[in-house]
């Protein structure tokens, strides 16, 4: 029971890895848009200056600069003159949409709505761009409070984003996971039951030895079962039309 509990936790592991990103937007008409590459991890954020306020800002997690030494700000405010901050976004839950829905190739809108405020970066679509800094930031309307962000990148052109997800669909990932996950649990329960014995040879250690011999008997069971079936089908089909095949 050891085994497989830790067999599932490392799959489970990798698939997380592999599947979760808060940076990966599905638009209204099923297209994807990952935009992890614009995360940030130092050692500085996305930044606009607008006289005395500095504008502070970063993709799928905290801002880098701490506000007021309290980590987990999205985005945050702060007063050049006495140095002062304000949290404008805690949360990083970003809902995504074309700037113009009727032409999605000018780029993506990502809003992020928290308790205090609401940040939208509007990133427009720019192939001379990897990915732009902030170009312009401003408070957009109050009550609630509005920030607003634009960006340029080739990230958000649609053909860039249906290159970029082009490759693997789920099945085969999760047939890649389960593969793995399989040989994780035979090569840990192998090694842990090897380790606890030396008089166990390797083909005893083989965790659960007799439920895997059954399964792998009765998989090839199921197939010699549909082969004969098919080959059965496929010969009374010939035979059939030899019996009534016309003669001239």
């Amino acid at each position: 029971m050891h085994i497989l509990a830790l067999t599932i936790f490392l799959f489970l592991s990798l698939a997380e890895a592999n599947f979760n990103s808060t940076c990966k937007f599905s638009m209204a008409d099923k297209e994807l848009y990952d935009l992890s590459s614009f995360r940030l991890a130092g050692p500085k954020d996305y930044t606009y200056n607008s006289g005395d306020i500095l504008y502070v800002i970063n993709f799928c997690g905290p801002a880098i600069k701490e506000c007021n030494g309290i980590e987990g700000a999205f985005a945050s405010l702060w007063n050049r003159t006495t140095f002062e901050c304000v949290q404008v976004l805690s949360e990083n839950d970003a809902q995504a949409r074309y700037i113009d829905a009727g032409s999605p190739s000018r780029g993506v809108i990502l809003e992020y709505k928290g308790d205090r405020a609401v940040t939208m970066v509007e990133i427009e679509c720019d192939q001379a761009f990897e990915k732009a800094g902030v170009i312009k930031a401003a408070k957009v309307s109050s009550n609630p409070d509005v920030h607003k962000f634009w960006m340029k990148s080739k990230h958000v052109c649609r053909n860039f984003a249906e290159a970029e997800t082009e490759g693997w669909g789920w099945f085969p990932r999760l047939l890649f996971l389960a593969v793995v996950g399989l040989l994780l649990y035979f090569v840990i329960g192998i090694c842990i039951n090897m380790r606890s014995s030396s008089y166990v040879s390797f083909s005893e250690s083989v965790p659960n030895k007799e439920f895997w011999l059954t399964m792998v008997l009765r998989v090839k069971e199921v197939v010699n079962k549909v082969t004969t079936a098919a080959t059965g089908s496929a010969g009374g089909s010939s035979a059939e039309s030899a019996v009534h095949t016309p003669t001239v």
